[in-house]
């Protein structure tokens, strides 16, 4: 039997002249309905339902409130046998925690496969032959991706989305679990996904990519779902703001305690932040690096 609803069925016109109806008959009691749930104060939502939705964001309510809506308005014409149970939540609530319960879904959903997306890219320069590889060696290349610790970023979180991704063949050592990579898999896997594979003809452009998304302060790859970052005026390089802003404030003390900007490395004064910044990533820039990586 086909579960799939025919788009011809009779009983669809039905619903159909019966919505225009409903529409024409109720519209300014459903307007008005929207607008005091658009306010969103408790007085006008109930204090359950106001619970329920100063959880969800701005952006999701404005996906829910339609429905939401509708379901406030249907409460009125509930049968009264339906209220007489205090357990018993309004059609309003019922839909307002459901909304709850999939933008939750959808938040995870959405972590999981960005998640995931950043570990296909992490293959795809790890997997360079077919072999056994370490997870442990596989988290740290993943955690190199990210400016600050992930603590969701664990061995067993890299086993099981390598198991959900279907690379089951693992075996464990001495040093821990190693999983049984093909490069031609990983590549698969990438296009099915949307990760375009590097081309071994394309090493140049690649590099010339790879430079414009790492960050000239730090060294480290802009993951720009994740991360801040913009283009420094000075050099015309990519950086993370959070970098730029540590490298900034020291100048702007100097600048303004001796009117000129001073190397931290060599101890050479530069007139403009620009000039200083131009030196420092031309002479200095593996030093810079070392001194981020302390603090």
């Amino acid at each position: 039997m086909n579960a799939e609803p025919s788009l011809h069925e009779p009983i669809w016109r039905e619903i159909r002249d019966k919505l225009y109806i409903l529409y024409l008959e109720h519209w300014k009691e459903i307007a008005e309905e929207y607008r005091a749930l658009s306010g969103g104060s408790e007085r006008s939502v109930g204090n359950e339902t106001y619970s329920i939705l100063s959880r969800i964001s701005n952006r999701e309510r404005e996906l829910w409130n339609p429905i939401i809506c509708l379901a406030s308005f249907f409460d009125r014409y509930l049968p009264h046998s339906q209220h007489a149970i205090p357990s018993q939540p309004s059609l309003k609530q019922a839909i307002a925690e459901f909304a709850l319960q999939k933008i939750k879904e959808k938040q995870v959903e959405n972590a999981t496969e960005t998640r995931e997306l950043v570990l296909v890219q992490t293959l795809l320069k790890l997997v360079q032959v077919d072999g056994y590889y370490k997870v442990k060696d596989i988290k740290e290349a993943m955690a190199h991706k990210y400016d600050e610790e992930q603590k969701w970023l664990r061995s067993e979180w890299i086993g099981r989305a390598l198991k959900r991704l279907s690379f089951a063949e693992k075996r464990r050592v001495g040093t821990g679990v190693e999983y049984y990579l093909r490069r031609k898999e990983v590549e698969d896997l990438a296009i099915r996904i949307g990760v375009k594979p590097q081309q071994k003809g394309q090493t140049q452009q690649k590099e010339q990519t790879e430079q414009t998304r790492t960050c000239w302060i730090c060294g480290k790859p802009i993951i720009e779902v994740f991360e801040e970052w913009i283009f420094d005026a000075s050099t015309g390089k990519p950086c993370h703001i959070k970098c730029l802003g540590q490298v900034i404030e020291p100048q702007k003390k100097l600048q303004s305690m001796h009117g000129m900007l001073k190397c931290q490395f060599c101890g050479r004064y530069f007139g403009t932040r620009k000039d200083l910044e131009l030196h420092i990533s031309k002479t200095h820039q593996n030093k810079l690096h070392n001194e981020l990586a302390r603090n």
